[in-house]
């Protein structure tokens, strides 16, 4: 490894990533308290860990930059942090920019690049997360990489690459360590032949892979993919925990038996983009074993092949279920989803007897031709009640009739689900008039009293009428005392200051509240969404007196 004296000095690019200079190691005495904090290597690193972009993600990219460069800033000022703050600077590189800025390198003179800069291979050992980025960025990094003669990444642990411009799969390799744990490769057809092969190198030189994910371009005819060689490449990672693929599975009932070789494996993410399956005769044949370890599941396709697959999938210990339904506005204007509900329900509550956390929703829906966009439902709330004999603690159910849920089914959520934090329950139907039987305000009020650890409620209510006030019992004590967020978008309501002091009632602790009226046919009712706003400030100011008053 380079002397860290002897690492030239170019300053901070527009990333923010630093080019140390000349900051090498120095014998220091130490003569206080805090001096000696900071000759502690493990002490320095937790306090500057506020500044790291991989542990403490920025809800913004300007935040993100701001963050490298006060770590560039603190890594010129003392030579007695410097290294501590490269490391962590370095550690984690969401686009490869940087590493180019270290090649001096453009595209004109990339073909005359021979030279890897010392500079370069110095960084290169701080960096653990690299996702390569751009197609023609990953051609710039292989050229240059291939001179080495030793790994440019001996430390990563997680790697993201497109092989797309690759000239050849196998030089995937270049990047890949022994250490390395999480791996993520974008695949086109001209690999297919190759890709068995490369995953029996990556094996070796990495076995303790737990994070697979291989995904096909959009573009690529699936039928082209060998999904037996692919998986049997997949099954020789014997740590692997988290799979996720987008393997045409529709061609290889074998899948769930052949996945319950992998001993390990906690997490499985499928993706099918077929376009049309309605000539497709989905079948997956059972594990007798199942899949002893896994916990979560998600699906992303269409409706048939996930009621095919459920089945297949023995009895185990699900906690986490997520479904993502994808399919043609024809089959869900027809109504098949509809009639194929209980059966969806009843394969999700089979599945596992310790689930905890269920997530079903659609995607936009697939247009065969020139279709106008209109709201559209999926799932009726007769479907919730399937699972009422679970502990569920996360309920995120997307497309529902909102006008269909109840007071008399939230009284029941509440009860059946009492260690409840987050209820979505979301329509995308706008409201013109109060429904008969909607789910008023006091279905709300269930929760408050039986949901004591609820973060969050999405909901759509009628808060209509004016007679809420008077249903304010301040004997009443509520346990919903975590509840952050209420989203009641699209709700109905009409008299702003008695909703306010009820909402405040239920939950005194609430601090966001969002009540976004929906348009209706392309017009926004300017009259509704001001009785909301009113609300949402009446709710604030409400919060603010109880606060200044303790």
């Amino acid at each position: 490894m380079l002397s860290f004296n002897k690492v030239p000095k170019v300053g901070v690019d527009e990333s923010g990533l630093c080019d140390s200079a000349n900051l090498g190691p120095s014998v220091h005495s130490p003569v206080s308290a805090v001096h000696r904090v900071l000759l502690c290597d493990e002490l320095l690193t937790h306090i500057l860990a506020v500044y790291d972009v991989f542990e403490s993600p920025p809800i913004n990219r300007s935040l993100e930059a701001n963050s490298r460069r006060e770590l560039a800033l603190l890594a010129r000022v003392c030579k007695v942090i410097s290294e501590v703050a490269l490391n962590i600077l370095w550690r984690c590189l969401d686009e490869p920019y940087p590493l180019i800025s270290l090649l001096r390198i453009s595209q004109d003179d990339a073909e005359e690049s021979s030279i890897v800069p010392p500079r370069f291979l110095y960084y290169g050992t701080r960096i653990r997360i690299l996702n390569a980025g751009a197609e023609y960025i990953v051609v710039w990094l292989i050229r240059n990489v291939k001179q080495m003669t030793s790994r440019p990444f001996p430390r990563l642990t997680r790697l993201i690459v497109n092989t797309d411009p690759l000239d050849h799969v196998s030089d995937v390799q270049l990047f890949i360590v022994p250490s390395l744990r999480s791996l993520t490769l974008t695949l086109c057809p001209r690999e297919n032949p190759a890709l068995s092969g490369l995953l029996d190198t990556i094996h070796r030189t990495a076995p303790y892979i737990d994070e697979l994910q291989l995904e096909w371009h959009k573009y690529v005819l699936m039928r082209t993919v060998d999904v037996c060689e692919v998986l049997r490449g997949i099954i020789k990672f014997q740590h692997l925990r988290k799979l996720s693929t987008d393997l045409e599975i529709s061609v290889y009932p074998g899948l769930i038996k052949t996945l319950s070789k992998l001993p390990t494996l906690q997490s499985l993410e499928f993706k099918s983009y077929v376009s049309d399956t309605r000539n497709i005769s989905w079948n997956f044949f059972a594990s007798s074993t199942g899949i002893a370890a896994l916990r979560s599941i998600t699906l992303y396709g269409s409706l048939p092949m996930i009621l095919a697959l459920l089945p297949a999938l023995h009895r185990c210990s699900i906690v986490t279920c997520n479904i993502i339904i994808e399919d043609t506005l024809e089959a869900i204007v027809d109504g098949c989803h509809r009639d194929r509900q209980p059966q969806l329900a009843h394969d999700i509550v089979s599945l596992s007897s310790t689930l905890q956390s269920l997530v079903l929703q659609t995607e936009e829906p697939r247009r065969t031709h020139f279709q106008p966009q209109y709201p559209y439902r999926i799932l009726r709330a007769d479907f919730i009640q399937e699972f009422l004999g679970t502990r569920l603690l996360d309920v995120e159910l997307m497309y529902i009739d909102g006008d269909d849920i109840t007071d008399s089914l939230c009284h029941a959520m509440s009860l059946a689900w009492p260690e409840l934090r987050i209820l979505r329950l979301e329509s995308s139907s706008p409201l013109t008039g109060p429904p008969a039987h909607m789910v008023t305000l006091t279905g709300l009020k269930y929760f408050a009293l039986y949901c004591p650890d609820l973060r969050s409620i999405t909901m759509q209510v009628n808060g209509t009428g004016n007679k809420w006030q008077d249903e304010i019992d301040a004997t009443v004590h509520f346990n919903a005392t975590t509840l952050e967020n209420l989203n009641l978008n699209g709700s109905l309501v009409d008299s702003p200051r008695p909703v306010a002091m009820f909402l405040r009632w239920c939950f005194p602790g609430v601090r966001n509240i969002e009540s976004r009226c929906r348009d209706t046919f392309e017009v926004r009712d300017l009259t509704a969404q001001r009785a909301w706003d009113e609300v949402v400030s009446l709710v604030q100011d409400y919060r603010l007196s109880s606060e200044q008053a303790i």
